[in-house]
């Protein structure tokens, strides 16, 4: 999974265009790339990840500053400033659990307005992308013939789709691109029974805990959309809030060397 660039997926108004336009006028970020980043992130974690992805996708400046590594415990604090929101779970990074949980757009096809988050496979996805990325277990048998230890669902990422009502179970559909890497990783095995165990067994221990925190977030998220807080941001009063302590930061510095 990737961190989308696309400003139409939160639905972000002209601050962003602003922020664009004011980007392209040389020494507009001047002072504020020049700011100490503890300054800077001092701002920014407090704000909530929807935040933090409108800001990341604003100019190529903010992005490179909040994409790099130290500004992790940035997108931390984002994520702990949402009340009950499951903390990052292992097998994602921080950007990208706020871009799962947050950000409205289909993962395959950028369809905006997507409620559907597949939480055990880590994707939002339309109607539409479906069928393309998700597979049936006779399907998936014809990927892999002979699943380990016949353990289909306890290994591989899936999905009940549609949601299950009375009198409708709904499918259990196995996640493709995932279902693939499986297949290259046994691929790429000694064909000796206790070397496809182990990987069994890690794969088995992974779903567990993909299953465990996808329960959570789901529990989170029922209780979540009553409240949902609306995805536009003053992105300018932030940008300006960060600015004004840059040019204060470069005053004092000013008045303590001279």
């Amino acid at each position: 999974m990737y961190v989308r660039t696309s400003r139409e997926c939160l639905g972000v108004s002209s601050d962003m265009d602003k922020l664009r336009d004011l980007e392209s006028i040389p020494g507009s970020f001047e002072k504020l790339t020049d700011m100490p980043l503890e300054l800077l992130f001092e701002v920014f974690e407090h704000l909530h990840p929807t935040d933090l992805l409108n800001l990341s996708r604003t100019t190529k400046t903010l992005r490179s500053i909040l994409m790099k590594r130290s500004a992790r415990s940035v997108w931390r604090s984002a994520i702990a400033n949402v009340p009950g929101l499951p903390a990052c779970p292992m097998d994602l990074d921080e950007p990208q659990y706020a871009n799962l949980a947050f950000d409205d757009c289909c993962h395959f096809c950028s369809a905006p307005g997507i409620q559907d988050i597949f939480w055990n496979c880590r994707v939002r996805c339309c109607k539409n992308c479906i069928e393309a990325n998700f597979v049936s277990d006779y399907d998936l048998n014809k990927l892999i013939p002979a699943a380990p230890g016949g353990k289909t669902k306890a290994i591989f990422p899936f999905i009940v789709y549609p949601k299950p009502r009375p009198y409708k179970p709904g499918r259990i559909l196995y996640y493709l691109p995932v279902a693939k890497q499986y297949q290259h990783e046994l691929g790429q095995l000694q064909t000796d029974e206790m070397t496809v165990r182990q990987w069994s067994t890690r794969k088995e221990e992974e779903q567990d805990r993909r299953l465990t925190h996808a329960a959570l977030c789901e529990h989170w998220s029922n209780d979540h959309w009553v409240h949902k807080r609306s995805s536009e941001v003053n992105i300018l009063m932030i940008i300006f809030l960060a600015a004004a302590l840059a040019v204060m930061h470069q005053e004092f510095l000013s008045e303590y060397i001279f």
